[in-house]
């Protein structure tokens, strides 16, 4: 779990936004309002379900991009 938490910081301390990746913005966007009312309605297991998705999609966009600059 330390080596999985040390690449994601390496990898977001080396990325901008993953909101420049197509459709991303409004992806982001439809999570956030999930994530919000979740929370608002006290409804936990489905923010942390949506958090952890979010934040997986976003690693996955963030990887896919640290490829593509070193031209993999």
């Amino acid at each position: 779990e330390k080596q999985l938490a040390s690449l994601r910081d390496t990898v977001e301390g080396m990325q901008g936004t993953t909101l420049g990746s197509a459709s991303r913005t409004e992806e982001t966007h439809h999570e956030h309002d999930t994530l919000v009312h979740a929370l608002r309605i006290g409804d936990a297991d489905s923010a942390e379900r949506t958090a952890r998705e979010h934040f997986q999609k976003a690693m996955a966009i963030r990887l896919s991009m640290l490829q593509q600059s070193q031209g993999s």
